[in-house]
């Protein structure tokens, strides 16, 4: 029926592509696309008609969901792109802490998500991420925007206990500091941008990958459905940052140097919240932790807003004498407010 009546519910399953209920409303848009891989055989019939007789043989669906990066609804997105998150509370705030290992699969978390309006709903489960990117603009939100896969959507009706919106705290990209280092042992050490011939970021992307892929084997059994892939695995994969950086002369010894002899850095985004401390320490925080390289350099110089501007963009690499060696992702939030994960 009417758009105004679409809405997003979603709930973390404990056996990856199981249905679960919903257990909390997501705030922001999804696109659902169902696909069906359709075999048309051409068979000769004595016929100009090209096709007698089509099959579906494989059942998958893609999503896209877009909003507003919350600091609370950012972590169920982590755990379908990285890993499961490790978990410290200290009053009535929480610490996540999600750090992908490389010698062996992460396990990422699936979601069962319930998609419809006033008139129907289709039940996804089995949804996890292949991409997460997180969009940094200055004066507006940070931005969040993820590629996902999940099982056949099938008619069902949503789950009826969910009967408030959320709590959530909108991560804005003015309130986010630049740290650059040597090696990953001192991220987030040397703070950039705040004097004359530093580093200045003026906006860009950060883009994390899940490697997973959807693969289809032979089974006894066809409990999630005869024509829904079975099985997922990981496959290699790197993250990036696209950076705008003003084109000062901070960025020319920091930046094109290293890109130029190849020299490996460890940077870290900083995003926290306004004042509103629960105890004495911050309430909300991202931490972003990238070791890797420069590896492309855009136009010298581009013009934005009068500034000369040039656009790199860092890849990540392992870093073997550090552990964690390539990527964390800390957040800090309100433990009432993040709910169920």
């Amino acid at each position: 029926m009417a758009t105004a009546f679409r809405k997003i519910y979603a709930g973390r399953e404990t056996t990856v592509g199981t249905a679960v209920a919903a257990d909390k409303a997501m705030l922001g848009t999804l696109t659902v696309t169902p696909q069906i891989t359709m075999h048309q055989p051409t068979d000769e019939r004595g016929s100009l008609a090209q096709y007698y007789r089509t099959e579906g043989v494989a059942h998958q669906t893609s999503l896209r969901y877009s909003s507003d990066a919350t600091f609370e609804q950012v972590l169920d997105f982590l755990s379908m792109t990285l890993c499961a998150e490790a978990t410290a509370a200290s009053g009535a705030q929480t610490t996540y802490t999600f750090t992908p290992t490389l010698e062996s699969a992460n396990a990422q978390k699936g979601y069962t998500f319930e998609y419809g309006d006033d008139a129907a709903m289709w039940e996804v489960p089995g949804v996890q991420c292949t991409s997460l990117e997180l969009g940094m603009s200055l004066g507006g939100p940070l931005s969040l925007s993820a590629d996902m896969f999940g099982r056949f959507p099938v008619k069902a009706s949503f789950t009826g206990s969910i009967t408030t919106d959320p709590t959530v705290k909108t991560v804005i990209t003015d309130m986010g500091k630049f740290y650059m280092d040597a090696n990953y042992g001192a991220v987030g050490t040397t703070l950039k941008g705040d004097g004359a011939g530093e580093v200045l970021v003026a906006g860009g992307s950060i883009r994390l990958n899940s490697g997973l892929v959807t693969s289809r084997r032979l089974s006894t059994t066809n409990s999630l459905g005869i024509y829904n892939y079975g099985h997922v695995v990981q496959n290699r994969r790197s993250h990036s940052l696209d950076l705008d950086l003003i084109a000062t002369s901070g960025w020319v010894t920091d930046v094109y140097d290293a890109y130029v002899a190849q020299t490996p850095k460890a940077i870290q985004l900083r995003f926290t919240a306004e004042a509103d401390s629960i105890e004495s320490g911050k309430n909300h925080e991202i931490l972003i932790n990238m070791y890797g390289h420069f590896t492309s350099i855009g136009e010298l110089y581009s013009e934005s807003d009068g500034d000369n501007m040039v656009r790199c963009t860092f890849t990540s690499y392992s870093d073997n004498t550090a552990t964690p060696n390539e990527l964390s992702v800390v957040v800090k939030a309100k433990t009432a407010d993040v709910g169920t994960l």
